[in-house]
């Protein structure tokens, strides 16, 4: 295993990241040590960041030269991802927050696997436990009246609460009549819940930080 690691895209946190090489074995095409025919190289990777443990293979083949001197052709598993976190893991570090940052991850690879159904059914749930984390005391409330809670206490916006509940009914509509949605349509439904959490876990920690940088205001004396 190397220590010193290696830099590469991590599927789940997004761009690259330090990653600690698992394993890693190197094919060469042909007969030679350092064949001119070309190598792959197969790795496993964990993510220093996330934990998430992924693979990896490099391929080089003498027609890469036309590419670019030192272009390799990598490829991911599970494959770098269209849907992505906006919601950094700091920012759901809390401990009654780890029941909605699991969720939250899963229903990622669930939209990068193209399991459309199934997340719905999750992007449903997450909204109901955002609202029993921001809002709601207990667990005797149906989904609907949890969300319609974080707008009484003014969490949310009367047109956000339609928004939401729109996007409960999709879920709803999965589970209950048969409904089979279009990923673009579930895509567009879990947009609309990173974007509610990006305002009730991650603006309200960064307008503290904001508000911490402003220099307080000098009075002026009348002359």
């Amino acid at each position: 295993m190397n220590k010193d690691g290696c830099e590469e895209s991590c599927p789940i946190c997004l761009g690259i990241k330090k990653c600690d090489v698992l394993f890693v074995k190197k094919i060469i095409y042909g007969d030679a040590e350092e064949s001119e025919d070309g190598w792959k190289k197969y790795f496993v990777l964990q993510c220093r960041g996330c934990q998430e443990i992924f693979y990896m293979t490099e391929e080089w083949v003498p027609y890469m030269y036309d590419i670019g001197e030192n272009y390799t052709n990598k490829k991911y598993f599970p494959p770098i991802p269209k849907v992505q976190q906006i919601v950094e893991n700091k920012y759901l570090r809390k401990e009654s927050c780890k029941p909605i940052r699991s969720l939250y991850i899963e229903i990622i690879k669930a939209l990068n696997y193209g399991f459309s159904q199934l997340a719905i059914i999750g992007i449903r749930t997450l909204i109901d436990r955002i609202a029993m984390d921001i809002a709601v005391s207990g667990t005797d409330g149906s989904f609907s009246k949890n969300i319609r809670k974080l707008q009484e206490m003014n969490h949310i916006s009367k047109s956000q609460l339609t928004t939401l509940e729109t996007v409960l009914d999709a879920g709803n509509s999965v589970v209950h009549r048969n409904n089979a949605m279009k990923m673009r349509q579930v895509i567009y439904s879990f947009d609309i819940v990173q974007h509610l959490m990006q305002q009730l876990y991650v603006n309200v920690e960064r307008v503290v930080e904001i508000k911490k940088s402003i220099p307080p205001r000098t009075s002026v004396k009348a002359k």
